[in-house]
């Protein structure tokens, strides 16, 4: 027998591992994700096991030009991780997969998590709630109101 079917009223989130991580002093948060990124071995189980990762070529792959480096160093972990989790941005609907999925525990939900709710926040849009949608950051068009640009005199 199949159980009920799930609701697809939205999830209420307290985003409390988002809002202790941004309580951080700028310097601080450095240092955490830091440390973090640090123990990344780049296996890719993040990017692999990710429903949405999807590009017929990664950023991350490409060697000419080659964005991020391949080879596993401080830097270059921590470029992957925050240029994967600015692609995502719009796009991840929060399964928590590629956190569940990294074999030294970073906490990838967390980042992934912050990103979602400053999209949600700053362009009203909520990955996954509608298949009708486009993602927040997957298009553009020359005429789109820039609200920094209207506020000058």
């Amino acid at each position: 027998m199949i159980g009920p079917t799930p609701s697809r009223e939205p999830r209420k989130d307290d985003y409390a591992d988002v809002e202790a991580v941004e309580a951080m002093l700028p310097a601080e948060r450095l240092a955490y994700w830091s440390k973090e990124f640090e123990r990344c071995i780049r296996c890719n189980a993040c990017r692999n096991i990710c429903p949405l990762c999807y590009c017929r070529e990664c950023v991350a792959s490409q060697h000419d030009p080659q964005w991020i480096p391949v080879s596993n160093s401080v830097t270059g972990n921590r470029v992957f991780h925050i240029v994967r989790a600015l692609h995502m941005a719009g796009r991840c609907t929060n399964c928590g997969e590629c956190e569940r999925v990294c074999p030294v525990g970073i906490p990838l939900n967390t980042l992934m998590r912050k990103m979602a709710r400053t999209v949600q926040e700053d362009f009203g849009f909520e990955a996954g709630a509608s298949s009708n949608d486009v993602a927040a950051l997957a298009s553009f068009g020359l005429n789109d109101p820039d609200p920094e640009q209207a506020a000058t005199p």
